[in-house]
């Protein structure tokens, strides 16, 4: 236990490292913009953890809770597309309102959304993170509450590929794979049914 509380001390540090010296004594850059407040961290899809070299096609994106991107002083929306960073971490800037530099900005405390996208289409997005405030995997992005300008904060994402986990039970109970294969709608195809059959087989069998 004292191990992985090291090793997690150690990816905190690695993936907040440049950001937590970005200007932490003033909540303005020289141009009178207040700073963003930044989250990032590891992207679990389906029990994995994917990297920088697994992640094509993957985007992260934050907006309000009715889907309006925030915008930044400099035209940028709050998202990471260019995949995970050296640390396998994501990173997103939330930019922070200023009425006269950033009016699309968000408001601290104010809640917003997280939503993860995989060669666009959104997936179910479970947080970890202090500041999660609603955890539901069946739901399409998860809401937590913008901080500080200037804070930073590891908000690590459990996302869940519906279409992987299908196949990947359509795999477990094929006729080839061992176990038992079971057709209740004897349409030669494995359907929905069949396939929570299997997953209660698995189950039982401690699979």
């Amino acid at each position: 236990m004292f191990g992985k509380k090291i090793a997690m001390s150690v990816v905190l540090s690695l993936c907040f490292f440049a950001s937590t010296v970005l200007g932490q004594e003033t909540t303005r850059d020289d141009a009178g913009i207040p700073l963003p407040f930044r989250i990032g961290g590891t992207v679990e899809v389906n029990g994995v953890q994917i990297t920088n070299e697994t992640d094509a096609g993957y985007v992260f994106t934050v907006t309000k809770p009715d889907g309006t991107s925030f915008i930044s002083a400099n035209g940028d929306e709050a998202e990471d597309t260019d995949g995970l960073n050296e640390h396998n971490c994501y990173i997103i800037d939330i930019p922070i309102y200023n009425k006269d530099s950033q009016p699309e900005g968000a408001e601290p405390g104010e809640p917003v959304v997280i939503h993860a996208i995989k060669d666009g289409v959104e997936l179910p997005v479970v947080l970890i993170g202090e500041r999660r405030d609603n955890i539901n995997v069946s739901a399409k992005g998860q809401q937590l509450t913008v901080g500080e300008s200037g804070d930073v904060e590891q908000i690590d994402l459990i996302v869940v590929s519906l279409a992987d986990v299908i196949n990947m039970l359509k795999a477990l109970i094929a006729k080839d794979s061992g176990l038992p294969y079971v057709d209740m709608n004897e349409d030669n195809k494995i359907d929905l049914r069949d396939i929570i059959y299997g997953l209660n087989y698995i189950s039982e069998m401690g699979l």
